[in-house]
């Protein structure tokens, strides 16, 4: 069994960070084959951009440095359950596994500074039924619409 201890404690430091910065308390880490090779933190406040949230900065940082191949033995380490669309981007960045440390509902409920997550919530592998919606069947790149304004 895997010991994501170290990276949840990891991605909730920088969640402190942020919180620190002035802006929201959520953080991430990228890690391959035990290592952390990108950190990320919330910079909606202090980037004067709403989409500047922790797993979207490492999504972003990853997709510039690393191709699909490499990112799909990678493991994303939230500090908190993303929501549905940066979910979505990071299975379509086609990083393997997401593991997040508290529940959105859980973060909801308590005020951070009393929140001590180490056991991960999710844990989420590309190649398994996701509880957040990500398909079962391997990515298709291409789309075609069959109805509506873009048919």
């Amino acid at each position: 069994m895997e010991n994501h201890e170290p990276f949840l404690r990891e991605a909730i430091a920088l969640s402190k960070s942020a919180m620190e910065h002035g802006d929201e308390p959520f953080g991430s880490v990228l890690v391959k084959d035990g290592e952390v090779i990108l950190r990320a933190e919330n910079r909606v406040f202090t980037g004067h951009d709403m989409t500047n949230h922790a797993e979207m900065n490492l999504v972003k940082l990853a997709a510039q440095q690393y191709d699909t191949a490499f990112l799909a033995d990678c493991t994303l380490y939230t500090s908190t359950e993303p929501c549905a669309m940066y979910s979505g981007a990071i299975y379509w960045s086609g990083i393997g596994r997401m593991v997040s440390a508290c529940s959105e509902t859980r973060v909801g409920r308590d005020r951070w500074d009393r929140v001590e997550c180490a056991e991960p919530v999710g844990v989420a592998n590309r190649r398994a039924p996701r509880h957040c919606g990500w398909p079962d069947e391997p990515r298709r790149r291409s789309r075609r619409n069959t109805s509506g304004i873009l048919a």
